[in-house]
C-alpha cells in the first residue's frame, strides 16, 4: 500500500526495496526445497551446488520483469475517456470525465480502508488517468501551466487548469 502513495522520486527505491524482499522470500522457498530434496540424503551436496543444478535463480529473475507496479485502468474506459476529451467542445464533456475518473479510481481501490492513503492513491491514479486520456493540445497547455507531466501533478490542479483552457483572453503585452 506504501507504493502507492509514495513520492515519483522514491519510487525507484521502493522498487529496488520491494525487489530485494521478494527475492529473499523465494530464496527461502528454494531453500526449503533444497532441504526437502537433499536432507534425506544426509545434505551430500552443498546449497550452492545444488542451486547450480537448477533454472530457479532464472526464474526468480524472469518473474521480476512481471511484476505490475501500478494498477491500471481497463483498455476499454481509457478509450471511452478518450473519445469524450477528443472533441472540440471537451468542456462540455469535462465533468463527466472527471466523474468517471473518480469512479473508476475509487473503484479500482475498493479494497483499501478508508483514509488519508485510500485518497492519495486515488487522487493519484486519477491523475496518471487523466494525463493518459488527454489530447496533445491539453498535454501541452497543462505542461505550460503545471510543468513535467512525468512526475503526476495533483488531479485536481490538473482539473483546475483545464477548466480554464480556452476561457481566459491572452494577456496583451
Amino acid at each position: 500500500m506504501q507504493f502507492d502513495v509514495a513520492s515519483d522520486d522514491y519510487l525507484p527505491l521502493l522498487k529496488e526495496r520491494i525487489m530485494a524482499q521478494i527475492e529473499k522470500y523465494f530464496m527461502l522457498i528454494v531453500f526449503s526445497l533444497y532441504c526437502k530434496e537433499v536432507g534425506p540424503t544426509g545434505f551430500n551436496k552443498t546449497f550452492k551446488k545444488w542451486l547450480d543444478s537448477k533454472t530457479y535463480r532464472e526464474d526468480i529473475a524472469a518473474g521480476k520483469g512481471q511484476l505490475e507496479w501500478d494498477r491500471k485502468v481497463p483498455d476499454d474506459k481509457i478509450v471511452n475517456l478518450k473519445e469524450l476529451l477528443n472533441c472540440d467542445a471537451f468542456n462540455e464533456n469535462l465533468p463527466n470525465v472527471i466523474n468517471q475518473i473518480n469512479q473508476l479510481s475509487y473503484k479500482m481501490f475498493n479494497d483499501l480502508p478508508r483514509g488519508d492513503q485510500k485518497c492519495k492513491s486515488m487522487r493519484k491514479l486519477a491523475g496518471r488517468t487523466l494525463i493518459q486520456v488527454l489530447p496533445p493540445k491539453l498535454t501541452v497547455y497543462l505542461e505550460e501551466k503545471l510543468g513535467d507531466l512525468s512526475k503526476v501533478p495533483d488531479f485536481y490542479d490538473m482539473v483546475g487548469q483545464l477548466s480554464y483552457f480556452g476561457k481566459m483572453p491572452e494577456l496583451i503585452e
